[in-house]
């Protein structure tokens, strides 16, 4: 078993997450009866990456506000904020007993809050505690370097929103097709990294630091895949939004850097711009994952809400290359005894 079987796992759940979204009154019939105000999502590490997607994407497509925290944020200032009665307070932890989230739970349920849990293990501590618990569709991940969590998180959060948003099938039956669109299409994600890495990966991995640029909802993705080459790699890496990566980082930057711009298509001058600015002044390991005016790994994304997916697959192929050609040892964390100092689970 490697961690590339898992990503390969990744569009039979995503499928399995359309097919019962597509009727959630089956899945927690109850609370979809109820009408809430906003959605706050609490989660950590990936979990909390899955929610800064689809933050944005419900920003953009759905009447649901939506804010994320991270879960030590959530407890330090949870009584400074303008909570109301009819929130709906989302915790997702994808092993299930995350314990800072487990805290939170209680904080809110303390308040009367409604409180609903997104895990994998459906017994675990979070999901027992919580008003609602929905199945995050992973199966068991073997693996603690998370991505069918992540695609499968973000895709729950935003068809959760959706459905929260509009009572109208009809209305939503678009972003449905889209997401079934993407999913026929990451089989053919895979051989556009594959043919990517061979011949550039090596190149890159000679680099002793990454930088991550995305645009629009690829900014929030930017900081998945920096969190991957962090920890799967491992590489010092950053992620940044496209503008603000020439508002100073572009100070720290030299020819020891490889950069990965990932473009949404909304501003490809800049991308171009950027991009030939960092070939030229600093490094020419830059790739430009999306449309460009300049030369890039176009996937040619077959949809306009999901795309977010199909760029994230790209990604967790190439991680896990990087750490295989890197000899890096997935079954393993690097400092194991973590634990004996401070620990994350219940």
């Amino acid at each position: 078993m490697k961690l590339v079987d898992c990503i390969d796992r990744i569009p039979t759940c995503l499928s399995s997450i359309l097919s019962v979204y597509e009727n959630p009154e089956t899945l927690c019939e109850e609370l979809f009866e109820q009408c809430y105000k906003k959605m706050h999502i609490i989660g950590s590490g990936t979990s909390y990456n899955a929610g800064l997607v689809a933050q944005y994407f419900l920003t953009e497509q759905a009447c649901i506000p939506c804010d994320v925290f991270l879960p030590n944020e959530f407890k330090h200032n949870f009584n400074y904020y303008n909570f109301s009665a009819d929130d709906l307070f989302i915790f997702v932890s994808q092993g299930g007993s995350t314990k800072l989230v487990y805290e939170n739970l209680l904080l809110a349920k303390q308040k009367g809050y409604t409180t609903l849990a997104l895990t994998e293990n459906m017994d675990g501590p979070i999901a027992t505690s919580a008003d609602y618990c929905i199945d995050m569709y992973t199966g068991h991940e073997e693996f603690i370097y998370r991505t069918i969590g992540y695609s499968c998180t973000s895709l729950i959060l935003c068809m959760l929103g959706l459905n929260l948003s509009y009572s109208d099938k009809a209305h939503i039956q678009p972003y449905f097709a889209d997401a079934h669109a993407v999913i026929s299409n990451l089989d053919r994600i895979k051989r556009l990294a594959s043919d990517w890495f061979e011949l550039n990966g090596a190149r890159f991995l000679a680099n002793s630091k990454f930088v991550v640029i995305g645009d629009g909802i690829l900014y929030p993705l930017s900081k998945e895949i920096n969190l991957k080459f962090l920890e799967m790699i491992p590489k010092v890496s950053s992620s940044y939004e496209l503008e603000e990566v020439i508002h100073g980082p572009q100070n720290s930057f030299d020819n020891d850097t490889c950069f990965f711009i990932l473009s949404s298509g909304q501003d490809t001058d800049k991308v171009g711009k950027i991009s030939k600015f960092i070939a030229t002044e600093i490094s020419n390991n830059v790739v430009i994952i999306g449309p460009s005016t300049t030369p890039s790994v176009e996937l040619n994304c077959c949809d306009k809400f999901f795309y977010f997916l199909e760029v994230a697959c790209f990604a967790q192929y190439i991680a896990y290359w990087f750490a295989e050609l890197n000899k890096r040892d997935l079954t393993q964390p690097i400092y194991s005894n973590i634990n004996s100092y401070i620990s994350k689970t219940l």
